[in-house]
């Protein structure tokens, strides 16, 4: 089959991409103009995502157009017209099917054409009900009608799209019944295990940070977002719980791990990237734990898989506590490596089985409250050897209900009425 994927972020149809040609599928992927093309958002690059960039390079393309609103209304304030379509419609007809994430929808129905799976990457669905847009969509100016029209038409490709997929329930599937749009429970392959990572370290930095742990008694590793600190000019109080990592739990747990277990060479590792990054600072330093957290940049996939793999004692997916809510990249790259990990979990077994079809991962470490962590922690460093043999249950769990056998489970759902 002759499959496009449109759109990239946070590189899951750049994992996708590379599943369905390991099923012998001719599979290319096709960036906005403005994924993963600089330093603003390096994460949908697919170079960050493997050290075999080289294998897969000739599959991928980049579109004249952005992953944004200007493909569909332009730049008013600029008094720039949509961008033509013509090439990229031609360009797409070469295809059997088409799937996308991001603005696809607008774009195809722009296109006049239908889309054969579209799967949104927000909570409540970008550019339709997501906290972003929702909190634009409620301020009358100048930008309102234009955003509206793009809310319509992203509705409206939706709409004709032959396939939906979401695996966050709540606000996401809201929006949708509430547009009468039938949509499937289904995860995206996010994270492609099939990549050969090295055995020494490939960069100075991973050496740096080797060299730091190897007499370390405990290492933490974060690589979520700095977002914790609500402003209301900025997100909606509904869509919060969505979107708040709870960064201060961690930090918090980590130091009452350390009162509480007399540990005194052990590591906390975070990610010094997100819009909260300066409170999470002053809350180390408020804390007095300079000694015991270690700032990374934002590492590439590529590099996190490295450390998880090699180093870490416990990971952390994100601890967002909304009912629903499934784990994001960061849990799933625990996940795909074997590490345990502190992640919250928004279903009961019961509900994550009924809307799945499977169960859930057999070793995560719930985190519902900010005491949780700490527990984890403490138990964690007791039992190191033993949670890290209980850790390899969950890359089994990943080998069998993600990966190349989820990616199978697309191509079913394509096949299904062609």
């Amino acid at each position: 089959m002759k499959i496009a994927l449109i759109g990239n972020t946070c590189n899951n149809n750049f994992a996708l991409l590379r599943y369905l040609r390991d099923l012998g599928h001719e599979a290319d992927l096709y960036l906005y103009s403005n994924e993963g093309f600089s330093d603003n958002n390096p994460i949908h690059n697919p170079e960050w995502d493997t050290w075999n960039f080289k294998n897969w390079e000739r599959y991928i393309y980049r579109l004249t157009i952005p992953n944004g609103l200007e493909s569909i209304i332009g730049a008013p304030n600029k008094f720039k017209l949509p961008p033509r379509l013509d090439l990229i419609k031609k360009l797409f007809s070469k295809y059997e099917f088409c799937i996308g994430s991001g603005i696809t929808p607008s774009v195809f129905w722009r296109m006049g054409r239908r889309l054969d799976i579209f799967y949104p990457y927000s909570t409540g669905i970008e550019w339709v009900n997501e906290s972003e847009n929702s909190i634009k969509l409620r301020k009358l100016n100048y930008e309102w009608p234009f955003r509206y029209f793009v809310y319509n038409t992203q509705i409206l490709g939706i709409k004709k799209s032959k396939h939906v997929i979401i695996s966050s329930q709540g606000i996401t599937s809201e929006t949708l019944k509430n547009k009468n749009i039938n949509y499937k429970t289904l995860h995206v392959p996010q994270y492609y295990n099939n990549d050969v990572v090295p055995e020494y370290p490939p960069t100075d930095y991973l050496s740096k940070i080797i060299s730091k742990i190897e007499c370390s008694e405990f290492n933490v590793f974060s690589f979520m977002r700095q977002l914790w600190i609500f402003r209301p000019n900025k997100y909606s109080l509904k869509t919060w719980d969505t979107l708040n990592k709870r960064n201060n739990w961690l930090i918090n747990g980590f130091r009452n791990f350390l009162n509480n277990s007399m540990v005194n060479n052990a590591y906390l590792f975070l990610s010094n990237w997100g819009p909260d990054v300066s409170e999470s600072i002053e809350l180390v330093k408020r804390l007095k734990l300079e000694n015991f957290v270690v700032w990374m940049p934002l590492l590439p996939r590529r590099e996190i898989s490295y450390l998880l793999t090699r180093t870490a004692d416990l990971g952390v997916g994100e601890f967002v506590c909304s009912s629903g809510e499934p784990w994001g990249s960061t849990g799933w790259e625990c996940l795909a490596t074997g590490t345990p990990f502190l992640e919250s979990v928004n279903y009961t077994a019961d509900e994550f089985y009924k809307k799945f079809g499977y169960n859930l991962p057999p070793f995560m470490l719930n985190v519902q409250k900010a005491e949780d962590v700490e527990a984890h922690m403490i138990n964690c460093y007791k039992n190191k050897a033993e949670w890290r043999e209980r850790g390899i249950s969950n890359k089994q769990w990943f080998d069998e209900n993600n990966g190349i056998n989820l990616a199978k489970r697309w191509i079913d759902l394509l096949q299904t009425n062609k």
